[in-house]
């Protein structure tokens, strides 16, 4: 996606193909390195590549956007769901079924969605009847396991339910898992679904609110290649 602030000749200078997407890769690199997930001998090829990209000053505002939505990865990067994680279903439909969110929450993740650029809200492929799904239908290239079927990156379960089922980006799953606010579908990997399909519970305040936000705008944004 251009910077607003990008004109009509910037664009044309920014080179075609995957350069933001890499923009993306290195400072998604730079987190990661930061939280000892990525070795320390990178360190030099990321920072040498980004210098190189943010030459560019329409490059280096978007290398600027990027990098503060990438500074909210830290809550679900560094921090720890508190207590047990939730009961599920070990198959389809695939279902938390307790710690449940507050329906003013579910709301809460619902507007977040529907507010991302170029979402529109439909019924789901997949899920069960009553979920709303998060559909991103005027994305022409996406991204490798971007979504989960057709266009729909992400979906909502129904009131007693309230998880969300979403494509996360294949580099953050482990770690997002192994710190308790997900799981990965128990279809993920299977039937010609990517496998990077995960369940992300349902906020129980408002804490968990602003780290499942941030799991669905990371969904999102890496579900289409952007520039092209």
């Amino acid at each position: 996606m251009f910077s607003r602030a990008a004109s009509d000749e910037d664009r044309a200078a920014i080179p075609e193909g995957d350069v933001w997407a890499d923009i993306e890769r290195l400072l998604s690199s730079l987190v990661l390195l930061e939280r000892g997930l990525v070795a320390p001998a990178y360190a030099d090829e990321i920072l040498a590549s980004l210098k190189r990209l943010a030459a560019d000053e329409s490059v280096a505002e978007e290398i600027r956007r990027i990098a503060r939505t990438q500074s909210s990865r830290a809550t679900y990067l560094d921090t720890k769901r508190a207590g047990a994680r939730p009961r599920t279903t070990p198959t389809n439909p695939h279902t938390q079924l307790d710690q449940n969110a507050p329906r003013a929450l579910q709301e809460k993740v619902f507007a977040l969605a529907r507010g991302l650029p170029g979402v529109v809200v439909g019924p789901s492929h997949v899920s069960v009847p009553g979920a709303r799904a998060f559909h991103l239908p005027s994305c022409a290239n996406p991204a490798d396991a971007g979504f989960m079927i057709a266009r729909e990156f992400a979906h909502l379960h129904p009131p007693d339910d309230g998880s969300l089922h979403l494509s996360l980006p294949a580099e953050i799953v482990r770690t997002v898992v192994d710190n308790g606010w997900a799981e990965l579908h128990p279809l993920a990997g299977k039937h010609g679904l990517p496998g990077n399909i995960v369940m992300v519970y349902g906020p129980r305040d408002d804490a968990e609110l602003q780290i499942v936000a941030a799991l669905v705008r990371a969904s999102h944004d890496a579900a289409c290649r952007r520039g092209q």
